[in-house]
This record gives structure tokens, C-alpha cells and sequence, in this order.
């Protein structure tokens, strides 16, 4: 699989066929219920 830029992804998602029907928010609001995330070692960076 080739690696996509995030600036090409959000290029495929704005296209025509993937277009917005509704408002765009300006803020996220908080999730109803605590949302777990999974961290591995790998995907941790130093903090320098």
C-alpha cells in the first residue's frame, strides 16, 4: 500500500463525491462516555 500525506487524504475527502451536507463545528464537544485509547511503546515519543 502506498503512504498517502495527510494533505492527499484530505484532497480524496473533499472531492466532489465526499462533499459536506451540514455545518462545520467549531469546537468538539466532550465525549458522552470516557473513550479508551490503546498506546504502544512504538507509538510514544521522546519528549525533548
Amino acid at each position: 500500500m502506498a503512504d498517502v500525506t495527510p494533505q492527499e487524504m484530505a484532497g480524496k475527502l473533499m472531492a466532489d463525491a465526499f462533499s459536506r451536507s451540514g455545518p462545520t463545528a467549531q469546537a468538539l464537544s466532550d465525549p458522552a462516555v470516557e473513550t479508551p485509547m490503546v498506546v504502544t511503546l512504538d507509538d510514544l515519543r521522546c519528549w525533548r
